[in-house]
């Protein structure tokens, strides 16, 4: 609602793959919500195709950011990063 801009780039140098192994579930400049599946995609596949999994996740528009912070979240299922944005 405050106008959060984030581009998520799964791996590096993939666009080779042309689009195999990835399924967007949400469209390009979506409104999305806290939680929402955004995409689906298959690190094996990246992987065999030799391509890296480096996954940035970028702010287009920081400018508009008060606070940012990168949190670990441990749950029963995995170890994840949680990003905490305040706008």
């Amino acid at each position: 609602d405050q106008g959060l801009e984030v581009l998520i780039h799964v791996g590096i140098d993939n666009v080779k793959m042309q689009g195999r192994g990835f399924k967007a579930l949400v469209a390009n400049g979506a409104r999305v919500h806290a939680g929402e599946r955004l995409i689906e995609f298959d690190l094996e596949a990246i992987r065999r195709e030799g391509y890296s999994t480096m996954t940035p996740v970028l702010v287009t528009n920081m400018e508009q950011v008060k606070n940012l912070d990168i949190a670990k979240l441990h749950s029963v299922l995995a170890n994840q990063d949680v990003l905490k944005i305040t706008m």
